[in-house]
């Protein structure tokens, strides 16, 4: 990784605002635009390259990891097309914990290790890419849907398991809500600030 960054000719701050904008924004609008939400945990992701820069993102491998909103735009499509449907504030998890938990809490860790980025300018170079897509294409009218959410519920996957057991009905289960956990994006505002 710190290869990619230095034969870019970029600084590692440029190469992550191009990452945000070429993969986390792009789903992101998927959800807030059109109900749709990817699983992105990086299995189902390629990001595209140009001079070892991020220059797009590749979708693939749809089965099961592609759902849409209950109050998505397109749901004459979508029903036809039989995708699993899940409440707006449900759906959200599919890009914070799919992409966010399980992708950028590592990406942030070698940014830091082995780049010199420390973990809370990460989030604030995020947070700033959300908040210029707010700027641009207007917030989320659901607080719910929103990556600026001071907290998310966490995502209890296992424990569904314990309510419906674990005969296989051909059915992909839906996760359960649990408790609150901080939001890095907005987590890392508060520790700036206990330092300023």
């Amino acid at each position: 990784f710190k290869a990619l960054v230095q034969d870019s000719g970029m600084t590692v701050t440029a190469w992550v605002k191009c990452y945000f904008e070429k993969v986390v924004l792009p789903l992101y609008h998927l959800q807030v635009r059109h109900g749709l939400g990817l699983v992105a945990h990086g299995q189902n992701t390629i990001l595209v390259l140009k001079r070892h820069c991020p220059a797009g993102l590749i979708i693939k491998d749809f089965h099961g990891d592609l759902r849409a909103s209950t109050s998505s735009p397109h749901l004459p499509e979508i029903q036809s097309l039989g995708l699993d449907q899940l409440p707006p504030e449900h759906l959200i998890h599919d890009l914070v914990t799919g992409h966010l938990a399980s992708v950028l809490r590592y990406f942030s860790a070698l940014c830091q290790d082995h780049l010199g980025l420390l973990e809370s300018d990460f989030y604030q170079i995020l947070k700033s890419r959300v908040e210029t897509y707010h700027a641009q294409f207007g917030a989320p009218q659901q607080t719910s849907l929103s990556l600026l959410r001071p907290t998310f519920e966490k995502v209890l996957v296992n424990k569904v398991r314990f309510h419906a057991g674990y005969k296989e009905t051909g059915v992909r289960l839906k996760p359960m809500l649990g408790t609150l956990i901080n939001n890095p994006i907005m987590k890392q505002q508060e520790v700036l600030h206990v330092h300023l």
